[in-house]
């Protein structure tokens, strides 16, 4: 099995769905009451504190990263347009996470850039220097 950037790039989108996934339980099961409601923390959070673009972008972060990462792992992303495009969703995730979250989770979505933005920059200067 060959380790292409798209591969390592696929891999690394998995990294931030984990640490999400690692928030969100220490968010709901630690230090809570014996028996929490958590359709009601969910709402509150959601919906009523001034707060809520921060949940709401936490519940969005590890659909965008898992969706990412299974476009990198398909055999689409070997292609030239996919690859440019699979990169500016990446920058604009991992910049949109910058701005919401502190770099403890947004380092997690940069590190796949490291594979993914110099794979499109070969697919751009490929395509422009070749036949």
């Amino acid at each position: 099995m060959k380790w292409t950037p798209e591969r390592k790039a696929g891999i690394g989108y998995v990294l931030p769905v984990l640490a999400v996934a690692a928030v969100w339980y220490i968010l709901l099961f630690t230090s809570n009451p014996p028996n929490p409601n958590y359709r009601e923390m969910l709402e509150t959070w959601f919906f009523q504190v001034p707060e809520r673009r921060f949940f709401w972008w936490l519940a969005l972060l590890p659909a965008v990263c898992l969706a990412l990462a299974l476009a990198y792992l398909s055999p689409l992303a070997e292609q030239k347009w996919a690859a440019v495009v699979l990169c500016a969703a990446g920058i604009a995730a991992a910049v949109a996470t910058w701005l919401m979250f502190d770099a403890s989770i947004a380092i997690f979505v940069t590190l796949p850039l490291l594979f993914s933005v110099p794979r499109a920059k070969w697919h751009l200067t490929t395509r422009l220097s070749g036949p």
